[in-house]
């Protein structure tokens, strides 16, 4: 999931168009999967079709679509083998065909909306990591980015995508967002620490895994993102190599700093007001209790509102748009064997909610009222659908 959403942004921002060869579609396991259940296949399989559909796929080339690999030894028609790579796709094939055909010129006219939060890739940072980096053999989109940052925002439904530190330098505006998020970037670029903070400033939450800026992108010691926000700083590393941050916060910021210490006494975490903005950072992961509420303290009061939300985040979701500002929510279910209902809140006036996966769409009944609307939403294991959102 972490690479669905790296992969997209990185072809949003480029221009390209995202396709997958030897795509393995048994893959992720939401749920409870048996590859002897050909129910848990079929939900499995679906579910993993759609999030691609939903982030933006354009081509799949199928590589697996069981789970012993049967392509391995050409048991596509092997008629001795119980399973072939036909047998159990006939459950599933049919349907992500037909779900394909049916929203295609949606899919295809259609962008993920610009979300309010963008996951930023450290790109200087990533450069001057150690050779084993501290992060166990460090891949950007699979370890700090794709674990801790992705775990606490995708669950929630909190919609984000990444952008790469160079797109920044080169002039991506950071005005279309409220929240940026740093995993891990101890280099930054003085480009990028003057965006940083005049966007904070201005009003943006900037929220850090690790403290930031500690160095140039050439190991000059740096520390004025930190400094201008929280005051004087001291920083090390108590592991060398390893980016074990103890800080210190030895002087003053702009507003009343708020800080946490560990079990040991030691910083663990700070959040401060910046001009109309604000700045959390951690000298870790929001890993307790006590930095997650502080994490998603911040990360709420920075985005307000959400796009789109589900009472006990029941279901995953995309709201994409096409040029003329019509929106569609695709919804699903990723549970391999509960049907599950929700409600769910999209921020906005939508008088005509349509649920395109029935018939030839069927009317979502729901409340509108103090700009959002709710309505009730049923869908079965690995159940899939679009509700066209209308003003």
């Amino acid at each position: 999931l972490p690479e669905q959403i790296y992969l997209y942004s990185l072809c949003r921002l480029t221009g390209k168009v995202p396709v997958e060869f030897e795509y393995v579609w048994t893959f992720p396991r939401t749920g409870p999967f048996d590859d002897a259940n050909e129910s848990d296949f079929s939900a499995t399989c679906q579910s993993s079709v759609w999030r691609n559909l939903a982030w933006g796929k354009k081509v799949l080339v199928f590589f697996d679509f069981y789970y012993d690999w049967p392509a391995y030894h050409n048991a596509f028609l092997d008629r001795d083998l119980g399973y072939s790579i036909l047998r159990p796709s006939a459950c599933v094939v049919p349907v992500t065909k037909r779900r394909a055909m049916r929203f295609n010129e949606i899919l295809m006219k259609t962008e993920v909306a610009t979300p309010p939060i963008i996951v930023l890739e450290p790109t200087a940072s990533i450069l001057n990591s150690p050779p084993l980096h501290p992060n166990k053999s460090f891949s950007y989109h699979t370890g700090v980015a794709g674990k801790q940052v992705h775990e606490l925002l995708f669950p929630g439904n909190y919609p984000f995508l990444y952008v790469p530190e160079q797109a920044v330098l080169d002039g991506y505006s950071l005005k279309q967002h409220k929240v940026i998020i740093l995993p891990e970037a101890p280099y930054l670029p003085s480009g990028m620490t003057d965006r940083l903070l005049a966007w904070v400033k201005a009003g943006g939450t900037l929220i850090s895994f690790g403290v930031p800026g500690i160095w140039t992108p050439y190991g000059a010691k740096d520390f004025r993102l930190v400094t201008e926000a929280f005051g004087a700083t001291e920083v090390s590393d108590e592991q060398p190599g390893q980016w074990k941050w103890a800080w210190r916060i030895a002087g003053t910021g702009h507003q009343p700093i708020r800080q946490i210490k560990d079990a040991g006494g030691k910083l663990a975490a700070a959040i401060v007001r910046l001009g109309r903005g604000r700045v959390l950072v951690s000298t870790g992961s929001f890993n307790t209790p006590e930095l997650q509420g502080l994490f998603y303290d911040a990360l709420n009061r920075g985005i307000g509102q959400r796009p789109a939300a589900c009472r006990r985040d029941s279901f995953e979701w995309v709201l994409r748009e096409d040029r003329l500002g019509h929106h569609y929510l695709f919804v699903l279910n990723p549970h391999t064997r509960d049907v599950r209902e929700d409600q769910v809140t999209v921020a906005g006036r939508f008088l005509h909610c349509v649920d395109l996966g029935v018939g030839s769409g069927v009317p979502v009944p729901g409340r509108v009222g103090d700009g959002l609307t709710q309505f009730q939403l049923r869908l079965h294991p690995g159940e899939g659908t679009v509700i066209s959102l209308a003003r």
